[in-house]
């Protein structure tokens, strides 16, 4: 899913604190800011958003 402004996985790992978050956007301007909030957020390496097309996630993890 992509985080967008990092708002929803900032709420995640609020409700989650053992969670590990990653989110994956095609819009390099939203992984900054996404990224910008957790760190903000003292999340570190716990949350993080990567320039990336989900799709081509899931086909790593899919092994397809």
């Amino acid at each position: 899913m992509g985080p967008g402004p990092g708002l929803w996985a900032l709420a995640a790992a609020r409700e989650m604190p053992t969670a590990v978050i990653d989110g994956f956007d095609l819009s390099q301007d939203m992984v900054r800011k996404a990224n910008a909030r957790y760190a903000r957020a003292d999340l570190g390496p716990r949350v993080q958003a990567f320039h990336q097309d989900m799709r081509g996630v899931h086909r790593v993890h899919a092994g397809k």
